[in-house]
């Protein structure tokens, strides 16, 4: 329903393998509750072929659709000319409408080929940009092949995406599903407001897809990059800085909440560390942090911690809230109440509203040379 640029729509004909069927594409043209017609552009089709053989999953566009596919259109798969100025890497990514605003009242999904979660650990890691009004949003979803060989509804996983944010990278644990077969779908919601008004934006972009396992590896420098480190919410980069400090405490590389200029208002976000054991003993989080932050926008420390049936806590403040302007200084937080277990660290950037409900923006907060240290010498 409503509109769609051409996109690639699959529909599963499993349950007539074998089978001599016709194939329909059926237009109704109805009436509202009070009997009047609307007329508009109405479907076209093109390129109908059915398929078969085992699909392949591609976290990779640069050859096209491959086996993804979507089932409300909107999505594209291409090199944009709105929205981001560029894909992540590459010339290719998929992005919701790839050359201006999503349409309004427009859900739809871009669907994955069928995978099968590895048993070690599993993650699900991608690049993503967005720039989403109010009322709308993006969130992973996933479906499970049955016993029966049917698919599970669509569950949630990971968070919401809202508002806006530049490239970023963000991971989303599987343990829940290692083992089974899933397809993954990135899930574009365009609602309305309470007065049943839609608004539009440039969406949601993805890029660089992958299945990953094995025991992530926490590092406390960011010179190789993002390594195991991601976000929930987008906001924050890894790279040098061309805003805010203009340069790492030390090297090429460190973490902050936008590397070229000012955070979004209203964005909320965490850059979140691999899991790691703190040692027993006296143990201290050390890193090395920049600041710039307008009134009502603050960043703290969080901590997860890892629980006896495998499942991470809610994320719990350590330290203080930092507030403020603050040039390169060395940070000290006691971990006493976690030695010995495994946590995930994260560094939660808040962008509030005062109280007449407007953002403002600075250039948030930089961290560099992240590290857990042991008992006092």
């Amino acid at each position: 329903t409503r509109f769609s640029d051409w996109s690639r729509v699959g529909i599963d004909l499993s349950a007539y393998a074998g089978q001599t069927v016709r194939i329909a594409f059926f237009h109704r043209a109805g009436r509202d509750g009070y009997g009047r017609a609307s007329e508009s552009h109405g479907w076209f089709v093109d390129g109908i072929e059915i398929v078969s053989g085992t699909p392949h999953f591609s976290g990779n566009f640069e050859w096209g659709w491959k086996d993804w596919n979507t089932d409300h259109g909107v999505w594209q798969i291409g090199s944009p000319t709105a929205g981001p100025a560029q894909c992540f890497e590459g010339t290719n990514c998929a992005g919701t409408v790839l050359g201006g605003s999503y349409p309004g009242y427009t859900d739809s999904r871009l669907i994955s080929a069928p995978l099968d979660v590895p048993t070690d650990q599993p993650r699900l890691r991608f690049r993503q940009w967005y720039s989403y009004s109010s009322y709308d949003s993006g969130i992973v979803q996933l479906s499970r092949l049955e016993a029966d060989g049917a698919w599970s509804g669509w569950i949630d996983i990971g968070e919401s995406q809202t508002s806006f944010s530049d490239w970023s990278r963000t991971a989303i644990d599987l343990r829940e599903f290692a083992g089974q077969t899933v397809r993954i779908a990135f899930f574009h919601r365009a609602g309305r407001d309470g007065y049943g008004r839609a608004s539009e934006s440039h969406g949601w972009f993805v890029d660089g897809i992958e299945l990953v396992s094995g025991t992530p590896h926490f590092s406390g420098g960011f010179e190789d990059g993002w390594q195991d480190w991601h976000t929930d919410h987008g906001v924050w980069g890894i790279g040098a800085p061309t805003a805010g400090p203009e340069q790492c405490h030390d090297g090429a590389g460190c973490a902050g909440t936008v590397l070229d200029g000012a955070y979004p208002g209203y964005t909320d976000s965490r850059l979140i560390s691999a899991p790691l054991d703190v040692p027993a003993g006296s143990p201290r989080l050390q890193f090395w942090q920049w600041h710039s932050y307008s009134s009502y926008d603050s960043g703290i420390v969080q901590v997860s911690l890892l629980e006896a049936g495998g499942t991470w806590s809610a994320w719990a403040d350590v330290g203080v809230s930092q507030t403020g302007v603050l040039d390169w200084s060395l940070a000290t937080l006691d971990l006493s109440a976690y030695a010995g277990q495994t946590v995930r660290i994260a560094f939660f950037h808040r962008a509030g509203r005062d109280g007449y409900g407007r953002a403002s923006e600075s250039h948030g907060w930089f961290v560099d040379d992240i590290r857990i240290i042991g008992d006092l010498q």
